[in-house]
């Protein structure tokens, strides 16, 4: 009898604590779990407690991130809006609103591009696996397909440089061509800059626009 009893009991030996008892071996998390020995040191706190995705990437980086996919949105509505004109799939009524519309949008994006861009490199973010340190270099050229889109009938579009849609929005009219035009073609051409509009442009942004120009040509010289 007393070789049963001790057959359900731990070897004892001196100076020697388990660290179960055989009732609570086959209950992984039971009371064995929450009686943890002291010899065993204090639980090892995990890293991953509390961090939520994509906790590491700096407030910075992540704004100039949703601010160059919000621009280049806007730009993917420009070309649609020119390949439904061009097969006719939309009315000038309707392209005159929606192109004006689409480009006073990408101008407000294109401005919230190059100021998340300044607080990035303000920051000292300079690089990163997340961001195009390139991206304001591409700025400089990546509309210029629009004086040659059939969006040009409706605006006049600069064939240089003008990711702020700045020339669209002057009232001079533009530069005479260099080669000699019969009086036929004189006429239709200045009928039709007159048809062309305005882009509208708040003076409140005349500055937030030449400072960013300078922070594009900044980038474009390293």
């Amino acid at each position: 009898l007393a070789i049963a009893l001790m057959a359900n009991r731990p070897l004892k030996l001196p100076g020697h604590r388990p660290l179960s008892r055989p009732e609570d071996r086959d209950r992984p998390f039971g009371g064995a779990a929450q009686r943890r020995d002291p010899r065993l040191g204090p639980l090892a706190r995990c890293l991953s407690r509390g961090r939520r995705s994509g906790g590491g990437v700096q407030p910075h980086a992540r704004a100039l991130v949703d601010a160059i996919a919000a621009r280049e949105a806007s730009i993917r509505r420009l070309q649609r809006l020119a390949d439904a004109y061009a097969e006719a799939r939309i009315d000038v009524g309707e392209v005159r609103r929606e192109l004006v519309d689409a480009l006073l949008h990408c101008r407000a994006l294109s401005l919230e591009v190059v100021e998340a861009f300044e607080n990035w490199r303000a920051g000292g973010s300079r690089g990163g696996p997340l961001t195009d340190p390139q991206y304001l270099v591409r700025m400089k050229d990546d509309t210029r397909w629009l004086a040659e889109s059939p969006l040009g009938e409706f605006l006049n579009f600069s064939l240089k440089s003008d990711p702020f849609f700045v020339v669209p929005s002057s009232k001079e009219p533009t530069a005479a061509p260099s080669n000699q035009m019969t009086p036929t073609l004189q006429a239709k051409r200045h009928s039709t800059d007159r048809r062309k509009a305005v882009l509208p442009l708040q003076a409140s942004l005349l500055r937030r626009i030449r400072k960013s120009e300078l922070m594009i040509m900044k980038e474009s010289m390293q």
